[in-house]
C-alpha cells in the first residue's frame, strides 16, 4: 500500500522573549502526514452487455479505509445480472434495453465513507456475423472489394484475419472490407474473426475462388 502523502504548511509565529519584548517574525514549517483524500468511485463508466452471453465486471473504489461493500440505492441492472457486495457485476442479461442505476461505495471505517456515483448498462443482441461464407469469385490481377456484414453487437468494432493460404486481397482490420487484386488463381480459404464492444468475439470460415475472366 503506498505511504500517504505528506502536506506541508507554512505559517508566521509573533514569538516575545521573557521580558516580552518582541522578535522578529520566524518562519516555521509543520509537517502533517497521513492525509488522503475522500472515498471515491473509479468505475463510472460500465462495459455494455451481449444478450444471453455470460457478463463480468468489477467495480473500483480508491481511498477507503479498510474494506468496501457496494450497493444499488436507486435503478435497476439488466435482469440476469446481479451486484454483490464486493463490487462485482455477473450474470447473463435477458432483455435488450439501457438500465440506468446508481451504485454507493461504503467503507469499513468510523464513521464510514459513503461515495456514490450514477451508471448504466447497455443490453444488446449478440455480434453475428451475416455475410456470406463463400464470397462472389474474383478475377486474376483484377480490383476486388468484399465488405464483411454483421447484425447485433456495438461498434466499434475491430476485424481480424487468418490464412495458411491467402493472396493480396487484405482485410481492413477498423471497417471489415477486403480489397487488392490477386496474381494467383484458385481457391482460397481463411478464418475472419470479429470483436465488438461487449468484448465478444465470433469468426467464420471464408473462402474465394480467383479465377483467369474472359478479357483479362
Amino acid at each position: 500500500m503506498p505511504e500517504p502523502p505528506t502536506v506541508k504548511h507554512m505559517m508566521c509565529l509573533h514569538v516575545l522573549d521573557w521580558r516580552g519584548d518582541a522578535r522578529p517574525d520566524m518562519q516555521y514549517t509543520l509537517n502533517i502526514s497521513g492525509l488522503v483524500g475522500p472515498l471515491s468511485i473509479q468505475t463510472t463508466s460500465l462495459l455494455p452487455a451481449a444478450r444471453g452471453l455470460c457478463y463480468s465486471q468489477q467495480l473500483s473504489a480508491a481511498n477507503g479505509t479498510g474494506s468496501v461493500t457496494w450497493s444499488i440505492t436507486s435503478g435497476n441492472l439488466p435482469p440476469g445480472l446481479t451486484l454483490n457486495s464486493s463490487g462485482s457485476i455477473t450474470g447473463s442479461a435477458t432483455l435488450n434495453g439501457t438500465y440506468a442505476f446508481n451504485i454507493v461505495a461504503t467503507d469499513s471505517g468510523s464513521p464510514p465513507q459513503t461515495a456514490s456515483a450514477p451508471v448504466s448498462i447497455q443490453v444488446v443482441n449478440p455480434i453475428q456475423i451475416t455475410s456470406p461464407a463463400i464470397w462472389p469469385a474474383a478475377c486474376v490481377n483484377q480490383p476486388y472489394t468484399f465488405a464483411m456484414q454483421t447484425s447485433g453487437g456495438l461498434p466499434p468494432l475491430q476485424w481480424s484475419f487468418v490464412s495458411s493460404n491467402w493472396m493480396g486481397i487484405n482485410l481492413d482490420q477498423s471497417t471489415g472490407v477486403f480489397s487488392g487484386y490477386s496474381s494467383l488463381t484458385g481457391t482460397f480459404k481463411g478464418l475472419v474473426g470479429v470483436f465488438d464492444a461487449t468484448q465478444q468475439a465470433v469468426s467464420q470460415h471464408i473462402s474465394v475462388t480467383v479465377a483467369q475472366c474472359p478479357g483479362g
